[in-house]
């Protein structure tokens, strides 16, 4: 419970610093084509699937700062910068504690080849927007690598992703609430193999009902969670299918600060769950040690539209 504490501590700080720079951003680039975008989480797992350390009891945390510079006019292509901490409470995993720097290039195809009354929050490919085509190379600092490792520090990947979620969209129209995100794509090292070389496909879908407490959002969800490298059905952690279920809350999701257009932007979305996922099926070979195939989870995250370019 401290390390939970400790790590929810942090990642509030870090909130209130990206508020603060969101703020700024408000101000400066209102007018402009520069766009500012944060996401994160962080949250204590009881298993985390790993054969490593049983029972793992730690806790994970990331967050992802974006800057985007549109070239044109409809904001459906740029270049744009990510900066991406990550860290965890448990020493054998050094890996997850890093620093990630992101340069890359990304199109909205959806955004450029439709008309504005077909994205709008009335069209009818509203819901596809923010389909996202991107390039990208990226370089890892590991903060507390033993002296004997030596990982891949650097990667080049290609492909395309998709958030969605339908909070926004008729709110109070919609029974239930679907939030989702996939990525799939060509990865050169993956920051694990100097010739990885591989397509990795993965995604997260949470379906459930809508309950508004107050100024405030209750989303209980099923969940499906899945990762698929089909060129290395050894590499078990890899390729597997998960399904459970949780409950999120979003605190502010109804308040007035929610309608500002970048410090709501993130409080909006801000969210505290907890959730069982279960190990349903391994995709590729089977772990050749045993593995705890059910984890408990509990955290807290937060994101700005613009990653549903909402």
């Amino acid at each position: 419970m401290t390390k939970l504490l400790n790590i929810i501590g942090l990642k509030l700080c870090c909130l209130i610093f990206v508020i603060g720079i969101v703020s700024v951003e408000a101000e400066e680039t209102d007018h402009n084509n520069l766009q500012f975008d944060a996401q994160g989480n962080a949250f204590y797992s009881r298993f985390n699937f790993t054969d490593i350390k049983e029972p793992y009891d730690g806790v994970d945390g990331w967050a992802q700062l974006k800057f985007s510079y549109w070239i044109d006019d409809k904001e459906s292509l740029s270049p744009y910068v990510s900066f991406i901490p990550s860290s965890t409470t448990e020493e054998e995993f050094w890996w997850q504690k890093n620093v990630q720097i992101v340069a890359g290039f990304q199109w909205y195809p959806v955004i450029t080849l439709f008309p504005e009354p077909q994205i709008s929050i009335d069209g009818k490919f509203h819901h596809l927007r923010a389909i996202r085509l991107y390039v990208f190379y990226a370089w890892r600092d590991y903060y507390d690598e033993p002296d004997d490792a030596d990982p891949e520090d650097s990667d080049f990947q290609i492909g395309a992703d998709f958030y969605y979620d339908n909070l926004d969209s008729h709110f109070d129209d919609k029974e239930y609430i679907t939030v989702s995100w996939t990525n799939a794509g060509f990865r050169e090292t993956n920051f694990s193999t100097k010739d990885y070389n591989a397509f990795l496909w993965t995604g997260n879908i949470k379906v459930g009902p809508r309950f508004k407490p107050s100024n405030s959002v209750l989303f209980p969800y099923g969940v499906i969670d899945w990762t698929y490298v089909p060129k290395y059905d050894e590499r078990w952690w890899e390729n597997f299918l998960r399904i459970g279920g949780g409950i999120r809350w979003y605190p502010w999701f109804h308040k007035e600060i929610a309608n500002r257009r970048y410090i709501g932007g993130i409080l909006k979305r801000f969210h505290i769950f907890g959730e069982v996922l279960h190990n349903t099926a391994w995709l590729g070979d089977n772990p050749e040690n045993d593995i705890e195939e059910t984890d408990y989870r509990i955290g807290l995250g937060f994101s700005t539209g613009g990653f549903l370019k909402d």
